[in-house]
């Protein structure tokens, strides 16, 4: 058993709902577009500053879905992805609950919400194979999302 980010499907194991996980575009309050009223930012003003693109694999469908950022970097972690953004020098997606406090905070500030997110599924796996187990039923039971 574990739980993964769903970026594919593989033969071998069942995938189990458990939470889809949203990502949000971020800039640090250092950065030129955070002072700017939200009415004055759109895509061409965020397309010309510097993003920092997550080299996890969901950055494939962040290519096609917003093609008009363009990385000037790559992080394959959330913790350098939010020091990138928090510098000032870069935008770019954080798991919300992952900036929610430094939003509370006053250092970053989401841009263009209703545009620029995502969702990534999380998924309980477990092997296609296995035999019967109580314990691991139970937990498939207690994490289902129709309880």
């Amino acid at each position: 058993m574990g739980i993964i980010p769903q970026h594919h499907i593989l033969p071998g194991l069942e995938y189990h709902d458990l939470h889809a996980e949203t990502s949000l575009f971020y800039c640090g309050n250092r950065h030129p577009l955070f002072e700017l009223p939200a009415a004055d930012i759109d895509m061409p003003r965020i397309s010309q500053h510097d993003f920092i693109a997550p080299g996890y694999t969901h950055s494939v469908l962040l290519k096609e879905q917003f093609p008009q950022l363009k990385a000037a970097a790559t992080s394959y972690q959330v913790e350098g992805i939010a020091t990138l953004i928090l510098s000032g020098q870069y935008v770019g997606f954080l798991p919300d609950h992952y900036a929610a406090l430094w939003v509370e905070k006053g250092l970053m500030r989401p841009l263009l919400p209703e545009t620029l997110s995502y969702q990534v599924p999380f998924k309980i796996i477990v092997r296609r194979d296995a035999r019967p187990n109580l314990l691991r039923a139970a937990l498939l039971d207690a994490f289902s999302t129709e309880n």
